[in-house]
């Protein structure tokens, strides 16, 4: 018996979409991080598309230790800590208490 492999093209226009310009971010601080900073470097006529905003969250993610000490816990309410601030984006993350029904976001983007 051998195993047939069947290409599936259907997330395609998915992966297009990611290439594609995102929507306007409101300027912020710039940040001192060289990864962020790496992302303002497109000045302010180019808005980071949604695939360089997953790559500097994945960049962000794939390194905890250096925003595992911000984190913190409130039992009573969701809690907002901003992790990494620059002029194309605000990337934070979001810590809910249990049973809590989720946290608001203004955003754009967001990821889960």
């Amino acid at each position: 018996m051998t195993a047939q492999l069947a290409a599936d093209m259907s997330i395609a226009p998915e992966i297009a979409k990611l290439a594609e310009p995102g929507p306007d971010v409101p300027a912020q601080q710039r940040a001192t991080a060289g990864a962020a900073a790496a992302l303002d470097d497109q000045g302010p006529q180019r808005r980071p598309t949604l695939g360089a905003l997953a790559r500097q969250l994945r960049t962000i993610a794939a390194t905890p230790e250096q925003w595992w000490g911000l984190v913190r816990f409130d039992p009573d309410r969701p809690v907002r800590i901003t992790v990494q601030e620059c002029a194309s984006h605000v990337a934070w993350l979001a810590v809910l208490p249990p049973g809590q029904a989720g946290h608001g976001c203004d955003c754009d983007v967001a990821t889960v």
